[in-house]
């Protein structure tokens, strides 16, 4: 990806939708591309004019292994945002990935590190 090797600023916003170059990728289903920006430490919790995050197009999609990753990055998941996503996933009849969202979202925000770490 040219841009990424010029240094380009993956975090502007578009001045329509205010949609990040990782929130166009994510909208439109681009998930090796998406992969690629993140490896560029972008932004992640930037919202477009909808309000979504990130998170929540890839929930749309059923992308549960991008899920993990956005979680591990600390993807917003506060203010509703990974409710919201869980949401979206099972509207699109994803229900696999609200399971795995909701589980991610547990696992590595809500179980404190002491109890994970004596199980």
């Amino acid at each position: 990806m040219w841009l990424l090797r010029a240094h380009a600023n993956v975090n502007i916003q578009n001045n329509k939708d205010r949609d990040t170059a990782l929130i166009l990728w994510a909208k439109y289903g681009h998930y090796r591309i998406m992969h690629r920006l993140l490896d560029a430490e972008p932004l992640i919790n930037k919202k477009s004019s909808l309000g979504y995050n990130v998170l929540m197009y890839v929930a749309q999609h059923g992308w549960t292994k991008m899920i993990s990753r956005l979680i591990l990055m600390n993807v917003d998941i506060n203010n509703n945002d990974g409710i919201r996503a869980i949401n979206l996933a099972i509207e699109k009849g994803n229900k696999e990935t609200a399971h795995r969202a909701l589980n991610e979202i547990l696992e590595n925000h809500m179980i404190p590190r002491d109890v994970k770490a004596n199980n």
